[in-house]
């Protein structure tokens, strides 16, 4: 005849050692099949609930389920630095053979927790090499695994010693993570800058805001998706609200005071929105170039290029020089309209010269 169904309950079962302590109750029987499968006699199905009263942060990969893909652990095992789980949640119902339960219908796999003082590495260290991207530290907030997904909500952190509030990180599937994750905070624009500086962002933008001195608060926003398995197809977005600031982009520039507005900027460069600051020195400078070009071009008659070279006499890189082409330009044709300087076009170079 038919297998006897067995069954096995646990009543409030209390467990405790270094790394965790809490209670849970369970109760497991066999399916209503024979042999193994969904829907068979094994491995059965599970009810358990229960909660944590306490547990260490870095301890978390090493409570969850085998059945979760080994990748997935050992990123939370990496990601997962140091901190507390200050209490949690947790959650099994169904047939063992469906865990986690990618399906809504087919069981539920939940735990949730609020954690404190954790030091995320987001993107963790490979291979002997310091992660590129600085990690959360003093991370509190609540902390939820959804079956295949893990979540972090509405938490607190620092990076490089800015303040962040509300930020939310997502894995949709553990199996293949992509992370998303926000956030905004307040801090000294200085921290701000760094933070842009010190993450892939700079390389990202020809490091066009690494020469950059500023002071004063400032807001930021940051919305980063990061694939694990190839973060070289990494996005971003963010914003830097200037507040007052007293700003300068290159130590060649004049100190922009009071400056207010924002600096937009994605993996592929950044804008200045609306900024506005106290003009007085950017005039003084302004005619210092104004005088500089037309006494070049009236030395020797020359290209945009060619007297860039001269105005921004250093090594700059790609962006650098772009920017140094561009005010030039801007210099040489604004006396070029007051009528203080000409241009004429050179054929066999293809370019125009300009010259007193």
């Amino acid at each position: 005849g038919a297998e006897p169904r067995l069954e096995v309950q646990v009543r409030r079962a209390q467990f405790e050692n270094a790394q965790a302590a809490g209670e849970l109750q369970a109760r497991w029987h066999t399916g209503p099949g024979e042999g193994t499968g969904a829907g068979r006699r094994f491995p059965g199905v599970l009810d358990m609930s229960g909660r944590l009263s306490r547990g260490e942060a870095t301890a978390v990969a090493r409570y969850l389920p085998l059945s979760i893909p080994d990748s997935a652990r050992r990123y939370v095992a990496d990601a997962v630095r140091a901190g507390r789980v200050d209490s949690a949640n947790f959650k099994v119902r169904g047939d063992l053979w469906n865990f986690p339960y990618a399906q809504a219908r087919e069981g539920e796999f939940r735990i949730t927790g609020r954690v404190s003082d954790v030091q995320l590495a987001y993107v963790p260290p490979e291979g002997g090499r310091p992660s590129p991207w600085p990690a959360f530290t003093q991370v509190s907030g609540e902390l939820l695994f959804d079956r295949a997904s893990m979540e972090i909500r509405n938490a607190r952190a620092q990076a490089l010693g800015y303040e962040l509030q509300r930020v939310d990180g997502r894995i949709p599937d553990l199996e293949h993570p992509v992370l998303s994750i926000e956030g905004q905070g307040r801090g000294p624009l200085a921290e701000a800058l760094r933070f842009v500086n010190a993450t892939p962002v700079g390389g990202w933008i020809d490091d066009a805001l690494k020469p950059t001195q500023a002071g004063g608060p400032s807001e930021l926003r940051l919305a980063l998706v990061l694939p694990m398995d190839d973060l070289s197809k990494s996005t971003v977005k963010g914003r830097v609200t200037l507040a007052g600031n007293e700003v300068r982009l290159r130590p060649d520039v004049p100190v922009l005071a009071q400056a207010r507005g924002r600096v937009d900027f994605t993996h592929q460069g950044f804008t200045l929105q609306g900024v506005q600051a106290r003009a007085r020195e950017l005039r003084a400078h302004h005619h210092e170039r104004l005088d500089f070009m037309k006494a070049e071009a009236a030395r020797e008659a020359r290209s945009a290029y060619e007297l860039s070279l001269v105005m921004f006499n250093r090594e700059l890189n790609v962006s650098g020089r772009r920017f140094a082409l561009a005010e030039t330009l801007a210099h040489l044709e604004h006396l070029r309209l007051l009528g203080q300087l000409y241009r004429t076009w050179n054929e066999p170079r293809g370019v125009w010269l300009y010259h007193a």
